[in-house]
């Protein structure tokens, strides 16, 4: 079996990723072979697929076809395994749906965060990130105290310096329920990150 390019791969039906996972309550059936689901980037390059998570029988991740890292979920079967949409945040399961995030661009250049729920089929906006950002890098979502928790990384400004910024939000879910920490997590100057608050 050769992984030299990392592609999605299964074993009794399930991405081998989310395999892993259970591989301990298997009990003796760990010989069996892993095959090739789907090859999500055509040709040489690998989609690092990553991020996985589950929703009831269906695995979610984020992959790269090629235009950029996207959402991605499967059933276990390659007709089944289908891209959703760009994202720039990991997938999180909570509360039996799947969130994640986007950015966009207002007018005036500067950027707003936006969390999704996807569920039976279809993305819905949760809430638009009431903070307006020079530049969004990436976000990170996870469960924190019973709440989703959004680490924003951000560029402030395009100058040198204090120019890189965690900011966390948190949400229940619900639309109306997105709001702000105090202060910022993090911050870097010159490439050392200070961590103002603790993370969870």
């Amino acid at each position: 079996m050769d992984f030299a390019k990392p592609s999605l791969w299964v074993r009794f039906g399930l991405p081998l990723s989310i395999f892993l996972i259970f591989i301990s309550s298997l009990n003796g059936q760990t010989t069996q072979q892993a095959t090739l689901l789907k090859d999500i980037n055509v040709g040489t390059a690998s989609s690092n697929p990553t991020n996985f998570t589950s929703v009831g029988n269906t695995a979610y991740f984020t992959a790269d076809d090629g235009s950029g890292s996207a959402l991605w979920k499967s059933d276990g079967t390659a007709g089944g395994t289908t891209k959703i949409t760009t994202i720039i945040s990991n997938p999180l399961s909570y509360n039996g749906n799947l969130y994640y995030c986007t950015k966009f661009a207002q007018p005036n250049g500067y950027f707003q965060a936006v969390l999704w729920k996807y569920s039976g089929g279809v993305s819905t906006v949760v809430d638009t990130v009431n903070e307006y950002f020079f530049n969004i890098l990436n976000i990170d979502l996870k469960t924190v105290n019973s709440s989703i928790a959004i680490d924003i990384l951000f560029q402030y400004t395009a100058n040198t310096g204090f120019n890189e910024y965690t900011l966390r939000f948190f949400s229940k879910g619900i639309s109306g329920t997105t709001s702000r920490t105090s202060t910022a997590l993090s911050s870097r100057y010159s490439g050392n990150w200070t961590y103002v608050e603790p993370y969870y």
